[in-house]
């Protein structure tokens, strides 16, 4: 003991009024009593009074006379000294605090630690009659849906994933933009009632949320009820609360909860979660353990209404009559690997020649650990030479979309709840009777599980070993080397670049069969994009190459579908109507133009998510913004871009007429663009006629270029909201020529215009350089049309 530290706890109380002035002090009466505990002031510091001397407590730390208690509130916060979070008497407290029960203060520092941490399953948290409960959220993954939401919601779909962790980000900006919030997600708020419980990021989560969210929700008449946390800064209850309304949330720390309650047990904590699930209203139709990294005891089995092992059970008087279902997820095959480090686990079999793929299971919590009857099982094969990480990733893109199916299943499913316990005078009893049937029925069910049809949409690339390897239909990733393969139902397409070649393995010819759509990256059609449950996420470079930083994505909503696009970080690559996502080293950098929308702007979030890194959102024309140089530079801004968001969906996008006597239109890309012809691009609130470097002198065919771009003009004009009272803008573009930013942010695709030989446009005319031949509609027919 070092001089002068008191030993005992009334050496330490001594001290402490010692400190602050004695039992007379400033701060009002205090004093020790026999045992060395304090009294009156000093008690309160403590959390607790033994004398009713000190008239009305505040849970804040704040105190006050008797006769404050009996006044009005608000004169209440005004007495002097009492008002102030920092300073005076609520500093005083907290700082008394902490001396008094430095115990108490070094295990909440330590549980801010954890919470601070990625959570990890110690050898403590199992006993025989525990089920451990974990998810792919340990080393989530995932954007993943509203997104994800989709409906935004990930989901980012979100998830997750797209699932890289979410865990523990914290964004510089705790308040979300003000028209962000006022246009969140529509969730609903009716239906079977779904409660979740997660741990950290939560991109499961992300995906329950985005499959119940929107006009045409994945899992019909289902909702949400309230998300429950083991962990304060779970990312996951920010998740919750990107909807509208927020989804309500609770948390329930298991070593806070046992610091407050000396003594307390596991089986007491597991009682008191159990509570907290069935306190608000009727019992939940489902529990979804969504990366809840507890191990879920027989005791909070059998406060739902479930068989337990247990020969008494536990005194609770709400538990409900029927056994309310519990699933969880576990990235392995029934009854293989089950508990924690399934993944590794199965890699290292697979190296060892014991076993040729593994897979995810959806399964019901039983009190045996990942013994409970799989619900939905799909396997994931493993390809020689592929690395743990790899084979992670490509077992996380499968977790989401097998999670939504196995809760609309479970939801759905027109079974009559069984009766898995009978209580007679607080005694468990046919235990027994319904061992034996219970084990045929898991057996059963595993077996039917392992036939279940696939997908309802089977979203696939090939491998570079011509298997086809699992997208996550939530959020998926492409790379722009892969050839994707879709289907659902009799629909079937093969998604790739224009520039590649049909190089189909033969696992990929019988799964196109004979007929099947070409879709091409850039150009994708509704019919496609509505396979996916949220965003398509397309990557630069090859699926097998590192990702290097700094990368910008751009997250754009159009009549074809919500996309996050890669691009290359210049200004130039930027446009008012879209938000866009930058990874660089040190942070993440959100940039929402003045035009983007609520989809875009919560998805640019749930994306920027999936980096451990700082988050920092900024507003076009924000003069504090710190943007990397590479953005400083012009990009499309023009007028019509800030109006974006008012549009409807379906007039969002592009059309464009290769020729301009073209009927159909096409989706624009910068390889759509001829010398040869003039074409029309129509973007709703601006036109482009593009006369080709060819077609030049054909005047005729000019004017009738220019007396269509002006009819389409009117007609939008007619159709635009009540709200959107303009005259779109007809430009005329004559190659050679550089094309202005708004254009080039018409093309998905990275934007390339060689085949235009616009290198010509860079030659000088009597030394003054060429760059951009854009004329207005009047000047137009002046120079051209007569």
């Amino acid at each position: 003991m070092s001089e002068g530290k008191p030993s005992s706890r009334r050496e330490r109380t001594e001290a402490l009024l010692s400190r602050y002035g004695g039992s007379a002090g400033p701060t009002g009466h205090a004093s020790v009593d026999s045992d060395g505990e304090p009294v009156s002031l000093a008690a309160f510091i403590g959390g607790k009074t033994k004398s009713s001397r000190l008239g009305h407590i505040e849970g804040d730390g704040r105190s006050s006379p008797l006769e404050a208690a009996l006044a009005d509130k608000t004169d209440y916060r005004a007495l002097p000294g009492l008002s102030k979070p920092e300073g005076s008497m609520a500093k005083l407290m907290e700082e008394r605090q902490k001396a008094m029960f430095p115990e108490n203060s070094t295990a909440a520092q330590q549980e801010d630690q954890q919470d601070n941490q990625h959570t990890s399953i110690t050898p403590e948290d199992f006993d025989d009659s525990s089920n451990l409960e974990r998810n792919s959220d340990k080393i989530d993954t995932e954007l993943h849906s509203d997104l994800l939401d989709k409906n935004g919601s990930l989901p980012l779909n979100n998830s997750t994933g797209l699932e890289n962790s979410f865990d523990n980000k914290q964004t510089d900006r705790e308040n979300t933009d003000s028209e962000a919030a006022q246009t969140l997600p529509k969730r609903s708020t009716s239906g079977k009632r779904i409660v979740v419980l997660i741990s950290g990021s939560g991109s499961n989560l992300q995906a329950i949320i985005d499959a119940t969210c929107g006009a045409n929700p994945a899992i019909p008449n289902a909702q949400i009820s309230q998300v429950i946390s083991n962990r304060m800064n779970a990312y996951g209850l920010k998740r919750a609360k990107l909807v509208d309304p927020p989804i309500p949330t609770k948390i329930h720390s298991l070593k806070t909860f046992q610091n407050k309650n000396p003594g307390k047990s596991r089986q007491d904590y597991d009682l008191v979660l159990a509570e907290k699930i069935l306190e608000d209203g009727p019992p939940p139709d489902l529990i979804v353990l969504a990366g809840f990294m507890h191990i879920v005891s027989e005791t909070f089995l059998s406060a739902l209404g479930h068989t337990t092992s247990l020969k008494t059970l536990p005194e609770f008087a709400n538990r409900p009559k029927h056994p309310v279902s519990i699933i969880n997820l576990h990235p392995a095959m029934p009854g293989a690997f089950d508990g924690a480090n399934a993944i590794e686990r199965a890699y290292e079999a697979y190296q060892n020649k014991e076993i040729q793929h593994t897979g995810v299971m959806v399964h019901e919590v039983v009190a045996e650990v990942d013994r409970g009857a799989p619900i939905l099982v799909q396997q994931v094969p493993i390809y020689p030479n592929q690395t743990l990480d790899a084979l992670e990733t490509k077992m996380h893109q499968v977790e989401h979309d097998l999670l939504v199916r196995a809760v609309d299943k479970v939801l759905n499913s027109a079974s009559e709840p069984s009766e898995k316990w009978v209580a007679d005078n607080g005694q468990a009893r046919s235990v027994e009777q319904h061992s034996d049937r219970e084990a045929e029925r898991q057996k059963l069910a595993r077996s039917e599980a392992i036939k279940q049809p696939t997908l309802e949409t089977i979203l696939v690339f090939q491998s570079s070993s011509g298997e086809l390897e699992p997208l996550n239909i939530f959020a998926p990733e492409i790379y722009l080397s892969d050839l994707v393969l879709a289907k659902r139902g009799t629909q079937t397409f093969l998604w790739k670049q224009k520039i590649s070649t049909d190089t189909l393995s033969k696992a990929a010819r019988n799964f196109l069969g004979d007929s099947y759509v070409n879709v091409y990256q850039g150009a994708e059609p509704p019919a496609f994009t509505r396979l996916l449950c949220g965003p398509l996420i397309t990557r630069r470079g090859h699926r097998n190459n590192a990702a290097k930083e700094p990368q910008m994505f751009l997250v754009r909503s159009t009549d074809a579908g919500l996309f996050v696009d890669e691009v290359t970080m210049v200004s130039s690559s930027l446009c008012s109507a879209y938000s866009a996502v930058v990874f660089l080293p040190s942070r993440t950098l959100i940039w929402h133009g003045k035009g983007s929308s609520r989809e875009q702007r919560v998805r640019a979030l749930q994306y920027a998510s999936t980096r451990e890194t700082s988050i920092q959102e900024v507003d076009e024309g924000d003069s504090s913004a710190e943007l990397p140089d590479p953005l400083l530079g012009p990009y499309a801004s023009g007028w019509h871009w800030r109006y974006y968001q008012n549009l409807p969906v379906h007039m969002r996008g592009t059309r464009f007429y290769v020729n301009a006597r073209d009927t159909q239109p096409t989706a624009f890309t910068s390889d759509s663009l001829s010398n040869d012809s003039i074409s029309i691009l129509e973007s709703s609130l601006e036109l482009y006629v593009i006369v080709g470097k060819q077609a030049r002198k054909d005047r005729s065919e000019i004017a009738h270029a220019l007396d269509r771009a002006e009819k389409l003009a009117t007609r939008i004009q007619n159709t635009l909201p009540d709200a959107l009272p303009l005259r779109p803008v007809v430009h005329v573009i004559v190659l050679p020529s550089l094309f202005p930013a708004d254009v080039q942010a018409l093309s998905r695709t990275t934007w390339s215009t060689e085949h235009l030989d616009t290198k010509d446009a860079m030659q000088t005319t009597n030394s003054t350089p060429v760059l951009l031949n854009v004329y207005s509609l009047k000047d137009a027919r002046n120079l051209f049309t007569r």
